[in-house]
């Protein structure tokens, strides 16, 4: 066992060695006397000064002034003032320095000596970068769970009770731990979300940053700024600071790309370039910068037919399409109803402090519900049961359900991909059926807007969106 040395040990170090400590230093070490003259001064002072060792230990520091060796004595000016003296000091061969002087008292309180330690500016330079990148770091780090935390992480559930859904599942848990760009397709409320964050728990890079980013939630003109970041001082209303991109936030982890289609025809290029080189320019700025970002792209909308109309970049779409996959609708995998009833009714009777149950005609009526809005809508529609049921036993029929009246009956033949039912069509109706839902949930509320967007589930620039549509 080896001996532990007292509290009060002293380092037994002979004088070669102490010498060769202070030579071997990081940085400049400069010691004077009461006197002002110089007692020692290590390597690294004599490399910057430009003189032998013999021509500065000995001398006074106005010495080192008045020969040109120096400009300016720290430690001159610390011995006046008996206090800390901070400044810079070019030395004959012109190197500059950022020095700190600083007096040292013995147990009577006697001046002993003046501390002078000191280091170039180019490695101070050095330093305040190295501080700099990792104050980015760290913010970019703040910024990315700042994102996590605002996604509604306790509403992720995966719902698999199908066999279209099993076979899906089984397919993404074959591709999920590697690094291949993965493209999901399906109508809106489909949970595309739900399976990408899946993806990315089931990946390597699971312990990293997830970022999901909603492409139409982005005015185009601040597309570029949010995706790869601006300097400070780039325009007008930047941050001082500068701001990191969405893919420097997602570096070493996943960015979720959803409604790829959204995306304007002038950002699809800078797109394209930033996922094949990994590098990527902030606005205002010079230095490219790398980025290691796995990316998972989804879309209600067809591709192929915005590239025939040239809305949609060709290779672009070929550098997302590597590994594809269909969502289908929730009409057409209606063996997933009750378990997701089930699970959005617990949820929500926790949340509002309900203890709601459904009868058996209530769960009939919501199998036999064309889900237009898919998980999405049927999510809505249970916590607008549990806000508004006074009772605990809930009965619900059909009609209760706001429905998208004109939209028209789709077939389960009719799939987003490859359907006879132009999307234009169906987007425009649905739309239609949103509102009047709008409307309906504001008469109820009184026009309470507040209350209203609660209910749907929505926030209230959607609300209000919504409304402005004709």
């Amino acid at each position: 066992m080896t001996e532990q040395p007292s509290k009060n040990y002293e380092l037994d170090l002979d004088n070669y060695m102490t010498l060769k400590i202070l030579d071997e230093c990081f940085g400049n070490i400069f010691v004077v006397d009461p006197s002002s003259k110089v007692i020692f001064a290590n390597n690294n002072c004599v490399t910057a000064f430009g003189v032998p060792r013999d021509q500065i230990i000995g001398h006074t520091t106005q010495d080192l002034v008045d020969s040109g060796i120096l400009t300016r004595s720290t430690s001159q000016e610390c011995l006046d003032k008996k206090d800390t003296i901070i400044g810079t000091v070019k030395s004959q061969l012109g190197i500059e320095m950022l020095n700190i002087s600083r007096p040292i008292y013995d147990e009577n309180g006697k001046l002993s000596f003046i501390m002078t330690y000191g280091q170039t500016s180019d490695k101070m330079g050095e330093f305040l970068n190295v501080i700099e990148e990792e104050k980015k770091k760290t913010q970019n780090y703040k910024d990315a769970l700042m994102r996590i935390n605002n996604m509604e992480s306790n509403g992720k559930e995966v719902v698999i009770a199908c066999e279209k859904m099993r076979k899906l599942f089984s397919q993404l848990e074959r591709v999920a731990p590697t690094d291949g760009t993965i493209m999901l397709y399906g109508e809106s409320g489909v949970g595309k979300d739900v399976i990408a964050n899946y993806i990315h728990k089931a990946s390597l890079r699971k312990d990293e940053p997830f970022i999901p980013v909603n492409c139409a939630a982005i005015p185009s003109e601040l597309m570029e700024s949010e995706f790869f970041g601006y300097e400070k001082g780039a325009f007008t209303g930047a941050r001082v600071t500068g701001k990191a991109g969405l893919f420097e936030l997602a570096s070493k982890g996943t960015l979720f790309l959803d409604e790829i289609g959204e995306l304007p025809p002038e950002t699809q290029a800078k797109f394209l370039r930033a996922i094949e080189t990994g590098m990527v320019t902030r606005i205002g700025g010079h230095k490219q910068i790398k980025t290691d970002v796995r990316i998972i792209a989804a879309t209600n909308r067809n591709l192929m037919n915005m590239i025939r109309e040239k809305t949609f970049r060709e290779d672009l779409y070929f550098r997302l399409n590597v590994l594809s996959y269909h969502i289908p609708p929730l009409r057409e995998r209606t063996e997933e109803i009750d378990a997701f009833v089930e699970t959005f009714l617990q949820r929500y009777n926790k949340k509002y402090g309900k203890s709601l149950t459904l009868s058996k005609q209530t769960m009939a009526n919501l199998r036999a519900y064309k889900w237009y809005g898919n998980v999405r809508e049927l999510k809505n529609v249970i916590e607008r049961m549990v806000l508004t049921s006074d009772e605990e036993f809930a009965q619900l029929e059909l009609n209760e359900i706001p429905q998208p009246s004109q939209v028209r009956q789709v077939s389960e033949t009719d799939t987003m991909i490859g359907s006879s039912v132009t999307k234009k069509s169906i987007e425009e109706r649905y739309r239609e059926a949103e509102r009047e839902k709008v409307i309906e949930v504001l008469l109820s509320v009184n026009g309470n807007k507040s209350k209203a967007a609660q209910l749907l589930g929505i926030s209230r620039g959607k609300l209000y969106k919504l409304l402005r549509e004709e």
